[in-house]
């Protein structure tokens, strides 16, 4: 009876603890719109609770919810007399993936890319970066722009057009496209010779690979060209190497390319839940 007590208790503190997370991020969601539009807001005695007060309380529910797991965990299992279906049934109610087999090397190498991904994307929502990228943007002109091309785009919005715009002086005006880089001493051509480590400073400013080059000319200077990957800072200042900060729609796609040949018999994607 006292289990069934302590597992009421868990189910009331999850769903407790589910409803607090949820205000917390409205909570969250406002404060943000609220600081954007400069809205004041006014005093109020039954305010609600602030963020602080949201966390405290569910860091709280978490720690007694985490006590009452190890409490559970603690108690002794069923009998030997307990029949075997009792404690499959048991086990089944508490694991719904329990009769799903282990993922093959195919499904860990997919959900291990997927993960990677959805966190690399996670890197061009930085609004460190998004401020960088508005303050070099001359998004009035873009505007100004748009409302002089309208009539040659008369099937877009304003919108569609400022992007036609904001793309054409990225491509021509911000951004050099860099196949092999000018010799750092006279400014020369130069020929690739290979790719080298990255300096710790490099890998910190986000630089996977640096690439080498010769001059050509008389001076036979190394050049090293790092690589830099993402929206790095470092980017904003060579301009070498924005679509986002201008809040449009955008789609981040990846190719996957490997092929599993074995036909699929039945219907498994609850077997990420194990990966």
């Amino acid at each position: 009876m006292s289990q069934d007590k302590d597992t009421q208790k868990m189910q009331e503190l999850a769903q407790e603890l589910a409803r607090q997370f949820t205000a917390s991020m409205r909570l969250q969601q406002s404060s943000t719109s609220g600081q954007h539009s400069g809205a004041i807001q006014p005093a109020n005695a039954n305010a609600a609770p602030t963020s602080a007060e949201t966390d405290a309380k569910i860091a709280e529910m978490a720690k007694q919810l985490g006590s009452l797991l190890n409490n559970t965990a603690a108690q002794p299992g069923p009998s030997q007399e307990t029949p075997v279906v009792t404690a499959s049934k048991a086990q089944g109610d508490q694991d719904p993936f329990a009769s799903v087999p282990e993922p093959s090397i195919f499904e860990m190498s997919f959900a291990s890319t997927f993960a990677r991904v959805n966190a690399s994307v996670l890197a061009y929502e930085n609004r460190e970066l998004l401020d960088m990228a508005i303050d070099q943007m001359p998004i009035a002109r873009f505007f100004e722009e748009a409302e002089a091309m309208a009539k040659e785009y008369p099937d877009d919005s304003i919108d569609d057009v400022v992007i036609r715009r904001l793309l054409h002086w990225f491509k021509n005006e911000y951004f050099t496209w860099v196949n092999a880089p000018p010799c750092v001493n006279c400014q020369g051509g130069t020929v690739g010779i290979g790719g080298v480590t990255p300096t710790a400073q490099e890998s910190q400013d986000g630089a996977g690979v640096v690439e080498t080059y010769r001059c050509t000319q008389t001076c036979s200077v190394i050049t090293r060209f790092p690589r830099y990957g993402g929206m790095s800072k470092v980017l904003f200042k060579t301009r070498r190497g924005l679509e986002e900060v201008v809040d449009v729609t955008r789609r981040y796609t990846v190719d996957y390319d490997t092929v599993v040949s074995k036909g699929r018999r039945s219907i498994r994607e609850p077997v990420l839940a194990k990966v």
